[in-house]
């Protein structure tokens, strides 16, 4: 698990959109944008692993069969707890699949963003008990650094298991570099289009 936190305006989703429009179809098996601002469905936080496990479905045939298994065996786990659709969803399906299944990305942008009353750290406590169940997956979340999401990642369950990258400790060179770097492609490459 990696895990990109930044205060709000810092370039987080625009780099979660950049990965999964960037990402070879081959390596993203799923992604979930969370918004407080768009329809009811980006601001669930009890959608993020029905709607992981559904996306993963569709990248791993086999992983549909056991999904389809579960599904029919019980219909009403969309409506469960996260840890449990966890559970069921992804970690016990993923398991009968493990030898096939290949390397994955899984994005979760900005679950802090949910309107659910539950808070984020609810999705991170469910990874943290199964963290050590999840290969292939490699989740990539985003989020800002709440002091309850702070204290879920630094728990002992993600130890070894997870890092931390903190958007308002980069340095401001380090940033300045990178937008004069951004600017200058995307002048050359409009120069280029407009032949001037």
């Amino acid at each position: 698990i990696f895990w990109m936190n930044g205060a709000a305006g810092t370039g987080k989703t625009t780099r979660e959109n950049n990965n999964c429009s960037h990402s070879c179809t081959s390596a993203l098996g799923a992604s979930f944008f969370c918004s407080r601002d768009d329809d009811k469905d980006c601001s669930d936080l009890c959608l993020i692993f029905t709607t992981i496990a559904y996306q993963l479905a569709h990248f791993h045939p086999g992983y549909s069969k056991q999904i389809s298994s579960i599904r029919q065996a019980n219909p009403e786990i969309g409506g469960t707890y996260p840890e449990q659709q966890l559970r069921k969803l992804i970690v016990e399906p993923l398991s009968s699949v493990s030898n096939s299944f290949p390397p994955c990305l899984v994005v979760v942008d900005a679950p802090d963003e949910c309107k659910d009353t539950a808070p984020a750290s609810t999705i991170l406590a469910a990874l943290s008990k199964h963290v050590t169940n999840l290969a292939p997956l490699r989740f990539f979340i985003t989020s800002r650094p709440g002091h309850h999401i702070t204290d879920a990642m630094s728990s002992p369950q993600f130890h070894n298991q997870a890092q931390n990258f903190n958007l308002h400790e980069v340095e401001l060179p380090v940033v300045q570099q990178d937008i004069r770097q951004y600017l200058l492609a995307k002048l050359q490459k409009t120069a280029l289009a407009n032949e001037l």
